[in-house]
């Protein structure tokens, strides 16, 4: 009797997690917030990180929608995406309109984004282009962005399928923002005060206290939350929206990222 109700406990207790892991914690969303300062940067400055949305039949535009929602809930003076706007574009393609939409309603005088590796492939790579251009964003393949308010961001092409770069150097005149797809991406860029990648999920499903089973190409040690560069300054890699190939997370809750200047 007792095997038994052991058993049967197991069994709930598998049904409960598998239960949260599919129905659950794949839509959560939360605002990660991050303290920054910098000589260059004025106190209160606001950068936004959106990445990994992968857009699908179970994961919508309505889940775009709500993630902008809850970026436009803070005064920002700029907005990233990292990339995986799609999941598999050649599958579902969505009402780009809407999608362009919702890009557009981002309260940001500066939006700036880089390629994924899912935004290359059967045709992504140009519905990408269009519907960022057209929803306000400036794509950055290996180029810096200068600004008015002391920050550099420098924009590195997805490192799997795009160009790499030979590499970049931030000048050190301004505070130096380096965004990727890939965590190593990092590798290609120099002298920087803050890199930010998404591409892991933070390992998407993961037992707590321990590394991802498993993470994709070009994650390097680097799959989730805040670490330091053996170059200088910080590494970030985001958890991201959404979900590769199944729409399961555990124990790697969705994010949004506000970078606070103080």
């Amino acid at each position: 009797m007792k095997v038994f109700k052991f058993f049967l406990a197991l069994v709930l207790i598998f049904a409960l997690t598998a239960g949260y892991a599919l129905r659950i914690e794949p839509y959560r969303l939360v605002t990660e917030e991050i303290e920054l300062e910098s000589p260059f940067v004025k106190s209160g400055t606001k950068v936004a990180i959106l990445t990994d949305i992968h857009l699908k039949e179970s994961f919508d535009e309505a889940q775009l929608e709500r993630a902008v929602k809850e970026v436009n809930g803070h005064k920002l003076d700029a907005v990233l995406f990292l990339g995986d706007l799609y999941d598999n574009y050649e599958t579902w393609q969505g009402d780009k309109e809407r999608i362009k939409d919702a890009f557009r309603s981002l309260n940001a005088d500066i939006k700036l984004c880089v390629y994924g590796n899912h935004d290359y492939g059967g045709k992504a790579q140009w519905a990408y282009k269009e519907i960022m251009e057209e929803s306000g964003f400036t794509i950055l393949k290996n180029e810096d962005f200068p600004t008015d308010f002391g920050i550099t961001f420098y924009g590195a092409d997805d490192y799997i399928f795009g160009e790499r770069s030979e590499g970049f150097v931030f000048d050190g005149n301004s505070y130096g923002f380096a965004m990727a797809h890939v965590p190593a991406s990092v590798e290609t860029v120099q002298d920087c005060d803050f890199f930010t990648a998404g591409h892991t999920h933070g390992g998407q499903v993961r037992l707590p206290f321990v590394k991802p089973f498993w993470t994709p190409k070009g994650t390097l040690e680097y799959y989730g939350g805040m670490y330091d560069n053996p170059d200088g300054g910080k590494i970030y890699v985001s958890r991201g929206v959404g979900t590769s190939i199944m729409t399961v997370r555990f124990n790697a809750v969705p994010e949004i990222t506000i970078c606070k200047f103080s």
